[in-house]
């Protein structure tokens, strides 16, 4: 015999549902909003955050990211994109301002040309994590996975 569920039970049903949906895209939101933090600590961290989430809304602001006056969060800002995307496109952390503003003119170039792509969500997943400053040696890169044809939105 089957049982009638009641329409309050449904209902009820569907709110959890939209509750949790909203809550994985609030939470990218608003780690997304922490990349304009007042403290480079919280920015860095927002971009470990996004980069362990798959992020792909936020290519655009770590690609400003790497024009920040802190040293570290231009190096997990680089790290997350280069776990979200599987490229540097000669970007350095440390190299002197000339070569990191043409290396960020070269990201920006290839996302007006559409070029930049991303990992699929199982290798972003399997990928050493870049950790958050204070926890550990960052991701020291290593071999690049196959890229699919996803472009970043």
């Amino acid at each position: 015999m089957r049982s009638a569920k009641s329409p309050a039970i449904l209902a009820a049903t569907g709110l959890v549902v939209i509750g949790v949906s909203c809550l994985a895209g609030c939470d990218a939101a608003a780690r997304r909003e922490e990349l304009a933090a007042p403290y480079p600590l919280d920015r860095a961290r927002a971009a470990v955050r996004l980069a362990e989430a798959g992020d792909a809304q936020a290519v655009d602001l770590l690609i400003d990211l790497l024009e920040d006056q802190d040293r570290g969060v231009r190096m997990f800002s680089i790290l997350a994109l280069e776990r979200l995307c599987g490229e540097t496109y000669g970007y350095v952390y440390y190299d002197a301002e000339p070569q990191r503003t043409a290396a960020v003119a070269r990201w920006r170039a290839a996302r007006q040309r559409d070029e930049v792509r991303l990992k699929r969500p199982q290798q972003a997943a399997s990928s050493q994590k870049p950790q958050p400053p204070g926890t550990g040696e960052p991701d020291a890169g290593g071999a690049e996975p196959d890229q699919m044809d996803e472009r970043a939105p």
